[in-house]
């Protein structure tokens, strides 16, 4: 693999403190198992568990962490493919659970079985809707109904994971819950029409009556009293709703980074979720 001969980055360890950082050199840079670093024209791999570490040319800095390796560009380099073994977080998990002769419950399982699947990440493991309240998982429903409907579809495109909460079959609309039913019904006297068949729907359903709380049939508003109750409610429909979903979309920022145009859609969604706040006085 060809490497470029001019300056490169390399690292030095500060011994007193122990922090690395990045500085500029004559020299080859070298990684910390003494191979020569492939940055400016081929793949750069990481073969050591224990580097952390992200190569920017031309500037001072700390090393960082593995997740920004995996998102590391740079005009002269390309990365190859990712890859973390997830097998010793979830052996870890395993064994506090075999330890504690607890159970794990539904949002620690959704976790487990998330960790290392074809879709996660370290961003996404972070923020994972294991421990979100109601007011984080409405921002999150305000905000994905701005998703591309056909990137939404793409990603929700599974009918056996993503479907409308039917009780029973087959899968009609009498045979949803009967507050579901109610808001639909509601709906359509506002000629509003949504497909119970077309998983995206429901979420433009429940982000609609999320936002105009104050516009659901009285016998809804009673039961749930505030916007939260609206949430509860949903969880009650459909327990996996927001882990399956975080699972495939992650948020805005995951789904567009990079991208200028679409980074300027997320503050103008971000500052809408802000604005209906304020309006419903909960800012």
């Amino acid at each position: 693999m060809e490497e470029i001969e001019r300056t490169t980055p390399h690292y030095n360890m500060d011994e007193s403190t122990g922090s690395h950082t990045i500085v500029g050199s004559k020299r080859k840079a070298k990684d910390f198992n003494g191979k020569n670093l492939n940055l400016f024209n081929g793949t750069y791999k990481m073969v050591e568990t224990t580097v952390d570490v992200m190569i920017r040319k031309g500037t001072n800095m700390r090393l960082e962490s593995y997740e920004f390796l995996s998102d590391f560009k740079h005009g002269n380099a390309v990365l190859g493919p990712f890859k973390q073994d997830w097998s010793h977080v979830q052996g870890l998990m395993t064994w506090c659970k075999e330890q504690s002769g607890l159970k794990m419950d539904f949002l620690t399982k959704s976790f487990y079985d998330f960790i290392g699947s074809t879709d996660c990440t370290v961003i996404k493991l972070r923020n994972y809707p294991d421990d979100w309240d109601e007011k984080k998982k409405g921002d999150y429903l305000l905000t994905l109904a701005e998703v591309n409907h056909g990137v939404l579809k793409d990603k929700l495109k599974s009918r056996d994971d993503f479907h409308w909460p039917f009780v029973k079959l087959p899968k009609l609309e009498q045979n949803l819950p009967p507050m579901l039913q109610q808001i639909l019904s509601g709906e359509r006297q506002m000629k509003r029409k949504f497909d119970v068949t077309f998983f995206c729907d429901y979420i433009n359903l429940l982000r609609n009556s999320y936002k105009k709380f104050n516009e659901l049939p009285e016998n809804v508003k009673a039961l749930c009293i505030n916007q939260d109750g609206f949430i509860k409610l949903i969880d009650g429909w459909s327990p996996e709703f927001w882990t399956k979903i975080y699972e495939k979309i992650g948020t805005l920022l995951d789904l567009n980074d990079g991208d200028a145009g679409a980074r300027a859609d997320i503050l103008r969604t971000y500052g809408a979720v802000l604005q209906v706040r304020s309006l419903d006085g909960s800012c």
